[in-house]
């Protein structure tokens, strides 16, 4: 999408100079539509799911913490009390990859981008318990700080560093 949108603004004549790439310390969170799947260009189920903590008994967005609610049942999947159930900060990320909560992380190598999911096989009210979200690290926000030195960007903004780990990882 960044390279994309570079390429967009060059062809209409904006100087690389007077662009700026915004990077995110969050992620995205989404549930996956349909089983088996834990990879990018997959649907997402946007209607029936806006974030982290749907709940399917009653159509209603939970407050429960840190739990992931479906039909009754409740899951503890690493997010704080009272989170945003439609992103993960990249603090929280951590925690929820180091913290045995069931997560994978994987990096898809063209896009240069990390992903996360978690899906422990269960289908309970119809749905898998699948699942994802997209987010930047170490390693992306390498290859985009390189991509706007390549491209002799004018600079890179990000939101926001209180997101960032205690380590100070992606500053």
């Amino acid at each position: 999408t960044n390279r994309y949108m570079f390429y967009l603004y060059r062809v209409s004549g904006v100087p690389a100079s007077k662009l700026v790439m915004g990077v995110s310390f969050y992620g995205r969170t989404f549930r996956l539509n349909g089983p088996g799947t834990t990879t990018v260009n997959y649907p997402v189920d946007t209607v029936n799911y806006p974030g982290l903590y749907y709940n399917t008994q009653n159509d209603d967005i939970c407050n429960r913490g840190t739990f992931y609610s479906e039909n009754s049942y409740m899951y503890d999947i690493g997010l704080p009390a009272g989170a945003d159930q439609r992103f993960a900060l990249y603090k929280d990320i951590v925690n929820m990859l180091n913290g045995g909560y069931g997560w994978t992380e994987w990096f898809h190598s063209s896009a240069m981008a990390p992903g996360m999911y978690f899906n422990d096989g269960q289908v309970i009210g119809g749905w898998a318990r699948e699942l994802w979200i997209s987010y930047d690290n170490p390693a992306s926000l390498t290859a985009k700080t390189d991509f706007i030195i390549d491209k002799g960007m004018g600079g890179v903004m990000f939101w926001e560093i209180s997101h960032d780990d205690a380590n100070r990882t992606l500053v």
